[in-house]
């Protein structure tokens, strides 16, 4: 019984999971069956999916808009000022040791030396110009469809995927492991300093969140979901309608440990040698390019090209990473997603004093869903 009941409460997590595993599997089988596809076939495999993140994004710039608008006016001005001040401590503080992360890594890693440069075929690059409840929810019900058709094209429009694993194993590693150290220790470190609690269960909850951001590579079109679920968990409604907007937007750790990674991989493919100046310059321009960069797949290709200038390297030469680029930018935006989140938890959970006293307007003016999580949230102290 508990396990039907598990399941039941679930599907759509459980589903999502599968979702990404059956479109892996299937791709691998597709490829098999015909290796070569055209670029139109893959779009005709993609196209449900596309569909799918089409429909999430749609709902971006109304939620972004609502969510900052309510979340401000409900809050007294002091207030808004002391979680704002907070939240953007908190994505000034994980994003800049995202960045020293990456960099110590590659340092010691190394992951661009000793790779020949008849490895490599240069690859043209096209660079493109970057509620209701029940519509959310209709959309989130087909977050496994869309998911599947996603990572199934992904695989199928993939060249040679063996020969570039083998060929970027090193550079891929490094950036996995430092988003694994940031997303799983670094984060949760902070998690726990600020509020005496293990991270576990509370990214346990998120894990339909987390699935969502691996399968579109986009922490914007997951804001609704995320918004949803931190509501779920007993977050207050206020705290999150203002964080997760602003943290999708500007909050990309995930991100700015691959561009430094990837622009240090890249001067030690090319031989170049770097100072302890070169390094600051690229934590900073990092920094600030993970910043602008959108909350929408492969983003982070644009704004690398700021961070190649740096180094005096030609923007050209992210050809060099963009054959496992499209992997690795489901993970990033996975950690980008889980240092938003566990921000809204933390921010909540230093904001509780404040929040305590729910103003009585605030409880006439809520729906049936938001009263019930505001009152939750009271309850748990989260």
């Amino acid at each position: 019984m508990r396990i039907l009941k598990f399941v039941r409460e679930n599907i759509i997590t459980i589903l999502t999971i599968v979702s990404v595993f059956a479109g892996v599997a299937v791709g691998i089988a597709l490829k098999q069956a015909k290796p070569q596809w055209t670029e139109r076939e893959v779009k005709y495999v993609e196209f449900p999916g596309e569909l799918f993140l089409r429909m999430l994004k749609s709902l971006i710039i109304p939620l972004l808009t609502a969510s900052i608008i309510c979340a401000v006016g409900t809050l007294d001005l002091s207030l808004s000022k002391k979680i704002a001040l907070r939240s953007i401590g908190y994505y000034g503080i994980t994003t800049v040791m995202a960045v020293i992360l990456g960099i110590i890594l590659v340092i010691t890693i190394r992951p661009g030396e000793n790779i020949k440069n008849k490895d490599f075929v240069a690859t043209e690059t096209n660079t493109k110009p970057v509620l209701t409840q029940d519509t959310l929810l209709d959309l989130i019900s087909l977050s496994p469809i869309g998911v599947f058709f996603l990572v199934t094209a992904k695989v199928v429009g993939a060249a040679h995927l063996g020969v570039l694993v083998e060929r970027l194993g090193m550079y891929f590693v490094t950036v996995l492991l430092g988003l694994s150290i940031h997303g799983f220790c670094t984060l949760s470190v902070l998690f726990f300093l600020a509020t005496r609690r293990l991270p576990f269960k509370t990214l346990g909850q998120l894990a339909p969140v987390l699935v969502t951001a691996f399968g579109t590579a986009s922490s914007s079109a997951t804001m609704p979901l995320t918004i949803q679920t931190l509501d779920s968990i007993g977050v207050d409604p206020r705290v999150t309608r203002f964080v997760i907007p602003v943290g999708a937007t500007i909050n990309m750790d995930g991100t700015a440990l691959y561009e430094a990674v990837a622009a240090l991989f890249i001067a030690q493919f090319r031989g170049k040698n770097f100072n302890f100046g070169n390094l600051v310059a690229v934590s900073v321009t990092a920094t600030f390019a993970s910043i602008g960069a959108a909350g929408i797949p492969q983003a982070g290709l644009v704004t690398m090209v700021m961070v190649l200038d740096t180094l005096g390297l030609p923007s050209q030469d992210v050809s060099l990473i963009l054959a496992v680029d499209w992997l690795l930018d489901r993970f990033r935006t996975t950690i980008n997603v889980i240092g938003d989140s566990l921000g809204a938890v933390i921010v909540g959970h230093l904001s509780k004093e404040e929040l305590k006293d729910l103003p009585l307007e605030d409880k006439m003016n809520a729906d049936p869903h938001e009263l019930t999580e505001l009152t939750k949230g009271h309850i748990t102290q989260v």
